[in-house]
C-alpha cells in the first residue's frame, strides 16, 4: 500500500477530483489505482477566503514498488511512501486480578478513549473530571457570548478554569 500525504484540493472538490489528484501524484493510469482510503482530512484556512482540504490517503495500486521507484527516480516521491497497515491491538492483560478499579483522570478525548477501551476489556474504570458539570459549563459559555464578559487576563483564566472552555472546543489537551 502507498501512503500519500499533503494532497491539497479546494473545499468544493468532488470525489472524482480527489481520484484524479491521486493518479496525477502517482503518475500512473487511472486503472492502476485499485482503491484508496482517506486516513486524514484537514481544513487549510490560512489563505482566506480560499479554503482547502489537505488529505492523507492510503492507496492500493498495481505495481506499488515500481511506482515508488519511478517517482523516486523522477524526484516526485516526496509525499509518497510505502505503508503497511497495522491495526491497533489492545495489549494482553496480566494474569493477576486488579486490587482496585483503574482510574482515568480527565474526560477529554484521550481520557474518554482510554476509559472506553478499559471498559471494553472489562476493567470498569473510574473517570475523574475537574470543573463544573457540562450543563453548567454550557450555561457559562452561553452567558459569556451574550454579555461579552471582560477579557482581562485574570477573568479569562478564571472563566477557562471554571468552564474548561477553549477556542478549539471544550476540555482536552487545549485547556
Amino acid at each position: 500500500m502507498l501512503r500519500i500525504s499533503q494532497l491539497k484540493l479546494p473545499v468544493t472538490h468532488t470525489e472524482e477530483d480527489l481520484k484524479k489528484k491521486i493518479v496525477h501524484t502517482l503518475m500512473c493510469r487511472t486503472e492502476a489505482v485499485q482503491s484508496y482510503e482517506i486516513i486524514k482530512q484537514s481544513l487549510d484556512a490560512r489563505k482566506k477566503p480560499e479554503l482547502f482540504y489537505v488529505y492523507t490517503v492510503d492507496v492500493k495500486a498495481d505495481n506499488e514498488k515500481q511506482l515508488l521507484k519511478m517517482l523516486t527516480r523522477k524526484k516526485r516521491a516526496g509525499n509518497v511512501q510505502l505503508h503497511e497497515a497495522m491495526p491497533y491491538v489492545f495489549p494482553a492483560g496480566g494474569n493477576e486480578k486488579l486490587k482496585s478499579r483503574p482510574v482515568v483522570v480527565g474526560c477529554g478525548p484521550a481520557g474518554l478513549f482510554c476509559a472506553y477501551f478499559l471498559a471494553e476489556y472489562g476493567y470498569q474504570p473510574v473517570l475523574l473530571e475537574q470543573g463544573a458539570p457540562v450543563e453548567e459549563r454550557q450555561k457559562d459559555v452561553e452567558e459569556f457570548w451574550k454579555t461579552g464578559a471582560v477579557w482581562r487576563r485574570r477573568s479569562r483564566d478564571v472563566f477557562r478554569r471554571k468552564t474548561k472552555y477553549t477556542d478549539q472546543g471544550s476540555g482536552g489537551a487545549q485547556s
